[in-house]
């Protein structure tokens, strides 16, 4: 099960059909700490948010099943830094971006107000929450920022990999250390995750033989033309699924419009 999942397909109402056919796309149960689920509509972001969590396990399709959207982001927190509140809750949004992470940044309070400092002021003043994860967030939008993507659209996905390769050199030198940390960052438009020293995984597929939601007992439903990628932490399980981000030097894993799937270590970026 799954603490930070990221959902991507071609059909905007087969997230329940997905969750039902894959087993790797269940989001761990325990939400006790607060969890929340961000959705692309169009270039909207809309967030869904329980901060407080829930008293009954989690089920991503019962919550979220609903959503009429082809880009998706979850996220169950453990609140190591900061309350439980709406603006400490992930996804994270700031116009068409949206972002989850996992791992604590060093220097805590310290270090979150360094990253704020070299922000640009309107990427500062936007800062809500106390969590490591938003100052992240925040500080990688500033490099996309510099870079003049901020508000670009259809970014291709290896310069959208690339700006952040920048961000996150930038955010080694700023705290002085290399943190362990998976994130995923979506524009709606496929997606670019990076994971270091934390153990990822993702998969591809193209069809469901046998829709478990759809088909009845006696005329099954396939859904053929379905294209989908999902993005997880934690090491693969089952057939299909494929590893990474788990070494030390980090690796990127993007999605396109397309729904391929492509890996880079990012070594092989520098």
């Amino acid at each position: 099960m799954a603490r930070i999942l990221g959902y991507f397909a071609s059909q905007v109402d087969r997230l329940r059909c997905v969750c039902a056919a894959e087993d790797g796309a269940r989001l761990e149960r325990d939400a006790r700490h607060g969890f929340g689920v961000g959705s692309h509509q169009g270039r909207e972001v809309l967030l869904r948010r329980w901060p407080t969590g829930l008293a009954h396990p989690l089920d991503l399709a019962e919550v979220a099943g609903d959503l009429r959207s082809g880009s998706v982001l979850a996220q169950v927190r453990r609140a190591t830094v900061g309350g439980r509140l709406p603006e400490n809750t992930q996804p994270f949004r700031f116009r068409q971006w949206m972002f989850a992470a996992l791992g604590t940044l060093p220097g805590g309070a310290d270090g979150r107000a360094r990253l704020a400092s070299t922000m640009p002021s309107f990427l500062s003043d936007t800062l809500r929450g106390e969590t490591d994860s938003e100052a992240l967030f925040h500080h990688l939008l500033g490099a996309l920022f510099r870079a003049g993507a901020l508000d670009a659209e259809g970014l291709e996905r290896s310069a959208l990999r690339d700006h952040l390769a920048a961000g996150l050199a930038s955010l080694d030198d700023l705290l002085g250390a290399r943190a362990p940390l998976a994130l995923l960052l979506s524009d709606g438009a496929g997606c670019v995750g990076f994971a270091r020293s934390t153990p990822m995984r993702w998969l591809r597929r193209v069809g469901i033989a046998r829709c478990p939601v759809c088909s009845g007992t006696a005329q099954p439903v396939a859904h053929e033309t379905l294209r989908y990628a999902l993005l997880a932490d934690g090491e693969p399980s089952m057939p299909g699924w494929r590893p990474w981000g788990g070494h030390d030097d980090g690796a990127f894993v993007t999605v396109d419009r397309g729904f391929e799937v492509r890996e880079a270590r990012w070594s092989d970026l520098r």
